[in-house]
């Protein structure tokens, strides 16, 4: 139908290889041939952002894991370590905040499937099931 189901990692490496992977991938992401590509592709936020996956994806990889959010979730996991909290991706990360809290009910809005069918959020749901709602935007 167009909606994905939420995946989440099962793979939580210690603090000590998150710390590795933080270097290691930053250390890729400012090397002068990825600084090129991204002057090159500045314009295009979908290829930079391809880039970035699989730069984090490698460094993932490289440390003997196979999902990103190993790294991804560094923060949430970490959130008082010097490392994390200086890392490229966390320190520059725009995202904030919305005005939604944990708790509150959902309103019934209109979806649309990758397809670009119109559905209604409330037909997308089960009773007594939990209801976890992510948006964002790249722009």
């Amino acid at each position: 139908m167009g909606f994905d189901t939420i995946k989440t990692s099962t793979e939580f490496p210690p603090i000590e290889t998150v710390r590795e992977m933080i270097t290691y991938e930053t250390s890729i992401r400012l090397s002068e041939p990825i600084q090129e590509l991204m002057k090159f592709y500045y314009n295009n936020e979908a290829t930079l952002s391809r880039m970035l996956d699989l730069i984090q994806q490698h460094a993932v990889e490289h440390f003997g894991y196979h999902d990103v959010n190993a790294l991804r979730t560094a923060l949430h996991r970490f959130p008082d370590d010097p490392a994390v909290k200086l890392a490229y991706y966390v320190k520059h990360n725009k995202i904030t905040q919305g005005l939604i809290s944990l708790g509150q009910c959902a309103r019934d809005v209109d979806l649309y499937t990758t397809e670009g069918q119109l559905r209604n959020l409330f037909l997308q749901i089960t009773a007594g099931q939990p209801l976890v709602i992510l948006a964002g935007s790249t722009s």
